[in-house]
């Protein structure tokens, strides 16, 4: 009888019946096809694979993640073998050649077992060294860096590093960001103490502007109170004096901007919280009997009557006042 092979999941499925049907001796399937498994240990790091394939069949194993649900990868076994690289280092991903049945096991430990107590965690030295027979004093490259000594500098343990003086260094870094400094200015928002307003940095295109965040005056931040904004230095106010809420920032140059807050409390006794003069008038040399706004009405009186102490204030006799009251209801008695 002439059987075509299908493909290899129908073969494997179909396995069982062929050999119920006598189409072959139960050793052809071992001559014809390897197994090959694949799992972690614990269970459940590497997804579980199986599978059979043609002797001389080229094949990857998972690649391992170095750190998965709280362990610390140390190294794969093929048959019980540690598969290291050319340093004598565990691979996180082995080639596998089939030349007979394979298990593929990647191994995994808790990232603080030292079980030989030499100070050196497990896991690190079967990644480094496929062994623990190392410990921290160990120079296994012989470039007269010890084991601590290399990982502090962010050197291999098993690599040789020669150093000598001149010349130049170059090692790759992280992701940077590079800017032109025509083209783009930085900024930086915060708040002094720092945390009330959150820090916001970042860049922006040059002739641009920028917004703060509003600050509202009078409202206790953590016993802190707002006094005024300061852009590169200097203090952010209307034409009275009146610091503003929020401050525009002109992206021309580089800009830090900082709301300055105050806690509660009259430190030069004149009868008004710091936090107050501040806002008000961005200097601390008033105090209740001033009339900063020259109208004939010192601070105490302009708060007594409601007025602002930042605007003069032009009482006249006669005519008609007019002032804004909060909402009322009217009804028609007629109907209501």
């Amino acid at each position: 009888m002439l059987l075509k092979k299908p493909d290899r999941v129908t073969w494997a499925a179909s396995f069982s019946a062929l050999l119920s049907l006598g189409c072959f001796a139960p050793t052809a399937w071992a001559d014809t096809f390897y197994r090959y498994d694949e799992y972690s240990s614990p269970q459940g790091i590497i997804p579980v694979r199986g599978e059979y394939d043609p002797p001389n069949t080229v094949m990857q194993t998972t690649n391992a993640p170095l750190l998965a649900s709280g362990y610390a990868f140390a190294y794969w076994t093929l048959n019980g073998v540690i598969a290291t690289d050319v340093l004598g280092q565990a691979r996180t991903r082995c080639d596998v050649f089939l030349t007979t049945n394979m298990t593929a096991v990647a191994t995994y430990i808790s990232p603080s077992l030292d079980s030989d107590g030499d100070g050196v965690p497990d896991y690190t030295e079967w990644q480094y060294y496929g062994t623990l027979t190392n410990g921290p004093l160990s120079d296994v490259d012989g470039d007269g860096f010890t084991h601590v000594e290399e990982l502090a500098r962010g050197y291999d343990p098993a690599v040789f590093d020669d150093l000598r003086d001149g010349g130049t260094t170059m090692r790759l870094s992280g992701t940077a960001t590079v800017r032109d400094e025509n083209a783009q200015k930085r900024y930086e928002i915060r708040s002094d103490p720092q945390g009330i307003v959150p820090l916001q940095t970042g860049y922006a295109n040059a002739g641009t502007s920028l917004t703060t965040t509003v600050v509202q005056a009078g409202v206790s931040q953590s016993g802190y109170y707002f006094g005024y904004w300061e852009v590169n230095g200097q203090r952010q106010a209307a034409g009275g004096g009146l610091a503003l809420a929020a401050a525009v920032l002109s992206m021309t140059n580089d800009v830090v901007a900082v709301a300055r807050f105050f806690p509660a409390g009259d430190s030069d006794g004149d009868g008004l919280d710091d936090w107050r003069e501040w806002y008000w008038f961005g200097t601390l040399t008033y105090s209740l009997a001033n009339d900063p706004d020259a109208d004939g009405f010192t601070i105490n009186d302009e708060l007594a009557r409601g007025y602002a102490v930042n605007v003069a204030d032009d009482l006249r006799d006669g005519g008609t006042t007019m002032r804004l009251s909060g909402m009322v209801t009217v009804r028609d008695e007629s109907t209501q």
